[in-house]
């Protein structure tokens, strides 16, 4: 009873720190969707706020909704950066850090092999986006001047 009791404590407080940030995106979001801004705050809001309800709840679907969210983020961070190494960074850390807590449960009934798997996968994912966002195009035409003998 009492694992049962910690489990209910972890999920109540990832519930009330996801409705707070929620509360956070959807007032800031909205805000700067009347301003003529991005509508991902707004969005990223209202699915933090499916993931504290789910979360509180004790619904599975939350850590599926928050998989979703990181999606949302990483094209977004991709289009709003530029693909940018630091761009990306900045929008990307801190809701890669709070989805492993969302999605514990599920990294705790995986297996070694395939919680290496994963790790392999969310490691060469990024890494490859930003490598085939950073590269260049740009091509050194110039031709050296001629000695004038031939």
């Amino acid at each position: 009873m009492k694992a049962l009791q910690i489990e209910t404590g972890r999920r109540v407080l990832l519930a009330v720190v996801m409705a707070l940030i929620a509360a956070l995106l959807i007032a800031g979001g909205g805000q700067l969707l009347f301003l003529g801004g991005s509508p991902y705050y707004l969005v990223a809001g209202l699915m933090a706020g499916a993931t504290a309800f789910l979360s509180f709840r004790g619904d599975r679907r939350a850590i599926w909704i928050y998989g979703a969210l990181l999606l949302l983020t990483l094209v977004w961070a991709l289009w709003e950066s530029g693909g940018t190494i630091w761009g990306m960074q900045a929008r990307l850390f801190a809701p890669l850090v709070l989805g492993i807590w969302v999605g514990w449960p599920l990294i705790r009934l995986a297996g070694p092999k395939k919680l290496a798997i994963a790790a392999a996968v969310l490691i060469a994912l990024p890494a490859g986006l930003l490598g085939f966002a950073n590269r260049t195009h740009s091509v050194d035409a110039a031709v050296p001047p001629s000695s004038g003998s031939s």
